[in-house]
This record gives C-alpha cells, structure tokens and sequence, in this order.
C-alpha cells in the first residue's frame, strides 16, 4: 500500500495481527534502492522481518483514539511544506499560512524512550467519528501543544555554541523550538508567539526555516537581507537538511507594527 506521511509518501509492505490495535510496516521503496545497490535478495527480506518483528515488541500503546474525550489532552500542532506534501494534505484537516500547512496530531509517547515520541495524524474520517468541526479541532490542538510541547527560545550561540557569518552577522539569531526539538518549527504559531518573539527582539523580524523541528529568528532592521537570508537557507537546505525534514526553501517576515506573517519577498 501507499504510506502518505509529512516529509513524503512511499510504498510499504503492511502487516496487522487480529485484534491488534496497530499495524506495522517496511518502507519498500528503501529495500527496493538497497537491492539495487547490491543488497542479497535473502538478506533483505531478513531485514524486513527483523523490522516488523522491532516494530510488534516496542509498538506503544496509542491509548483509544475513537473517542475524542480521549484525544483532547493529547493534539499538538505540526509544520510541514505545504508543496512537498500535497499527497498527504489531501486527507489531513489543515491550515494554510502561505506555503506552510499546520496539521494536527495525537501524540502518543514511548515508554522506553524518553527522549522521542510517536504520533498519529488526524485525518478526516477521525474528524467524523468525533464530531468536531475542524475550528475545534485547531482551537484544542493550539491550546494543548503550549502544554503537552512547551515552546523553548534562546539565542543560537546558547543552541550551538556557534553563530552564522553571513548576512546575519553582528544580529543575534534565536532558534524557536519545543522543549523535546522534535517537530519544534511548530511552536512559531502558538498562541502570542509572534508578539513575543517581536517584544524579544524589539521590532519586526525574518523567520529562517531551518528544518521541521525548528526556525532561527533575526531582527527586521532597515537593510533589507532577505534575499540573502533566503540563499543563505536553499543551501543549508541542499547541503545540510534531510529531504523529509526540510520545511521550505522560503524567508519569512513578521511585521509588528500590522502583525501580519508573510513570505519575505512579499513584505514590501
């Protein structure tokens, strides 16, 4: 079957026990590339039973997702691309802030990990068995992802330890994240996000994507850098960022005086 999923969709060998909850599945489309490399035809389909065989001993329990009483405490928010996950959208609730789609999850944790996590997206059919409207739907997600994935700003030199020299040079770059860093980009749009990152910097400011689990943010002065900033981006994107964890290739700029979120090129 297809597997539609943030960061690209690919075939997979899918397999479920009666009265199971979960199913468990192997990426085809990687043993297939591997075969082709060489891989020994034996050795990967050992492979593939040793996955499904990790996937059924450490598969966590997802709790009951039919009821949305049961749900409510646990959403979150994503942030994907909009463009590389047309497929995915097209059964996924979602909202649109230019070329970035949020999209809603239950998060399940790992018992025996407690520095990742699992989630299951919300997808229409779960949205009729709850009842919900989407509106409700996005209202409980936002509320809950401050809670369940407080949100975590500090300058990049406290991150990492380095700054850029580029355009940004001489301005203190933030990095915007949750409290795990996974799916951290997220955490812009929660709520007053914006007007607090503006009260931080003192003014308006350039959002750099730098992959799905979070963005730097630099201070809007009157040099205008964004193109810069956006080259600066495509080729960390090209060099540096996985294929299914980039955001986008895009700079974007939050104006405190409208409070209006836009794509860089746009702002003028």
């Amino acid at each position: 079957m297809r597997v539609c999923r943030i960061g690209g969709d690919y075939n997979a060998l899918c397999a479920e026990r009666p009265g199971v909850k979960h199913s468990v599945s192997v990426n085809l489309d990687a043993f297939y590339r591997a075969y082709r490399h060489g891989m020994d035809e034996q050795e990967m389909f050992r492979s593939m039973a040793r996955i499904i065989t990790e996937q059924e001993n450490n598969a966590p329990d997802v709790g009951d997702l039919e009821a949305y009483a049961s749900v409510r405490e646990r959403l979150f928010i994503r942030i994907c691309s909009a463009e590389m996950n047309k497929a995915y959208l097209q059964s996924a609730p979602h909202r649109c802030f230019e070329d970035l789609a949020m999209t809603c999850h239950v998060l399940i944790d790992l018992p025996q990990r407690s520095d990742v996590f699992a989630s299951v997206t919300v997808r229409f059919d779960m949205l009729e068995r709850y009842r919900i409207t989407e509106d409700q739907l996005f209202e409980d997600a936002l509320d809950n992802s401050v809670r369940v994935l407080p949100a975590k700003v500090q300058p990049l030199r406290e991150a990492l330890g380095e700054t850029l020299t580029c355009a940004v040079n001489q301005r203190t770059l933030y990095v915007v994240t949750n409290s795990r860093g996974v799916n951290g980009a997220a955490a812009l749009f929660y709520p007053g996000m914006f007007e607090h990152l503006a009260a931080l910097l003192g003014n308006s400011y350039y959002i750099l994507p730098s992959s799905i689990h979070e963005v730097l943010i630099v201070q809007a002065e009157e040099e205008d850098i964004a193109g810069e900033l956006e080259e600066l981006v495509r080729d960390v994107n090209r060099r540096v960022v996985d294929p299914s964890e980039r955001l986008s290739d895009h700079v974007y700029r939050y104006d405190a005086g409208t409070g209006c979120f836009t794509l860089a090129g746009k702002a003028e």
